[in-house]
């Protein structure tokens, strides 16, 4: 659901790369527009009372901001032409020149009351000290299931963003995520220390420097993903599984989530021994463990190819029912999801009725007819993608087929070879790739 008017629901996507923007973008599109930059009654009445038509607008693109990026607009550097037009149009004012508004907003104080306005018309609020400690409990709960920076970055955003508060600096939301990261750790750490006898991580230390007779050390051995499948390679591998057992592996770590385990165990085998052996605690017992503990991972491939974990069982899949008992509210909390699965479904059905009942009309009235294709006749495009992506009008219907087919390869990363066997019409090398870093689709030349 878009937060048309100021009130969260559901954090869609697309919104995701909106959040924590210091500044507007160049352009935005029609539908970012219309998303965060439309009104309800309460917030046009709140911009309204502000007179001059560059104090309603430039209250109004505070709003529209924090809306859209849950920051606080610092200054007006560029406008969106077409987003300028829009705030004229609604509140029935010529949009004076940008210039007026960036000398308006030198005076700091008309900046710092339309911020504060804005947080109280949507009901942000600053960070405080027991909300950061909060997002950092969050944020170690959410390394169980992801350590990627970039990913942790969104999850934050997404978590002050739905909570009202205001998203901080990119550096300061590192900064939250690295003590998360050390939280996180020493947890970790602690955990295997109350459960791994000393005599037996000593040994274990011991073991992963100790030269093997082919003068590779045993965590190179470890590590070294096989060459190829023979009877030879079989043996080498069962040995390593062996080696684990020996060393009592097998009774350790059993509770640990095998996302974490190869995480922390490629870390230390993507270093010689050498300098493994000089990494600090408590990282060092987490990486050795880990390593160690990995004896699922050489039996199904995973330790060296990541989505082969992906066809395990279904019983590995899901959370644990224990586990889920306990924590099944807070995974519906997690995804802004009802307890029930009617109430979920019950305001999709109405849309979904409407739109087989489209379907069925069209087929009625000869606009679509399903064979072993799917045939569209040409219809009147309220949208139009493809003039968007190509930047002007499809010449031919081939051409639209080719933008369709480059933007179903992009969405899905699918080859151009793999989507032209879904496309009968196109050959591979017809199927255009968008430019890098995205924007508009430049056919291939025909």
């Amino acid at each position: 659901m878009v937060p048309l008017s100021g009130g969260y629901k559901n954090m869609n996507d697309w919104h995701t790369t909106c959040l924590g923007l210091k500044r507007l973008p160049r352009e935005l599109s029609g539908f970012e527009i219309e998303a965060f930059f439309n009104f309800s009654a309460a917030e046009r009445r709140v911009i309204e009372e502000r007179r001059k038509p560059g104090l309603m607008l430039g209250l109004a693109l505070q709003i529209g901001f924090l809306r859209m990026s849950g920051r606080l607009l610092e200054a007006v550097g560029v406008v969106p032409p077409a987003l300028w037009r829009h705030l004229g149009d609604q509140f029935n004012v010529v949009a004076p020149d940008l210039a007026s508004l960036r000398a308006m907003y030198r005076r700091r104080r008309t900046l710092f009351e339309h911020q504060d306005v804005a947080c109280t018309t949507l009901g942000f609020q600053p960070l405080t000290e027991a909300q950061r400690r909060a997002l950092v409990r969050v944020l170690r709960d959410e390394l169980s299931r992801t350590i990627d920076r970039q990913r942790l970055l969104g999850f934050a955003r997404r978590w002050l963003y739905k909570h009202r508060l205001l998203v901080p600096r990119e550096r300061d939301l590192r900064m939250l995520i690295r003590k998360a990261v050390r939280s996180h750790e020493a947890v970790l750490a602690r955990s295997i220390l109350e459960t791994v006898k000393p005599l037996l991580r000593a040994e274990w230390y011991g073991t992963l420097t100790e030269p093997r007779p082919d003068g590779m050390t045993t965590q190179t051995w470890l590590w070294a993903a096989p060459a190829k499948h023979s009877t030879r390679q079989i043996d080498s591998l069962l040995e390593r599984i062996d080696c684990r057992y020996r060393l009592g592996v097998d009774h350790q770590l059993t509770d640990l989530p095998d996302a974490i385990l190869r995480r922390y165990a490629r870390r230390l085998a993507s270093r010689p021994p050498a300098v493994g052996a000089r990494i600090g605690e408590p990282v060092r017992t987490i990486e050795v463990a880990t390593l160690l503990a990995l004896r699922r991972a050489l039996r199904n491939g995973t330790v060296w190819i990541e989505h082969s974990f992906a066809f395990r069982s279904r019983e590995r899949l899901f959370i644990p029912a224990e586990r889920w008992q306990q924590t099944r509210r807070a995974q519906y909390r997690r995804l802004a999801l009802p307890t029930e699965a009617g109430a979920f479904l019950e305001p999709l059905l109405e849309p979904s009725q409407h739109a087989i009942a489209r379907v069925a009309d069209a087929a009625v009235a000869g606009e679509l007819r399903v064979d072993d294709e799917l045939h569209l006749t040409p219809l009147a495009a309220e949208v139009r993608f493809s003039w968007i992506m190509l930047g002007r009008e499809p010449r031919s219907d081939k051409e639209l087929l080719m933008v369709y087919a480059g933007i179903l390869a992009h969405g899905t990363a699918l080859s151009a070879a793999e989507t032209a066997r879904m496309i009968p019409q196109l050959s591979a090398p017809a199927i255009p790739s968008p430019a890098p870093g995205g924007g508009r689709i430049s056919p291939p030349p025909t």
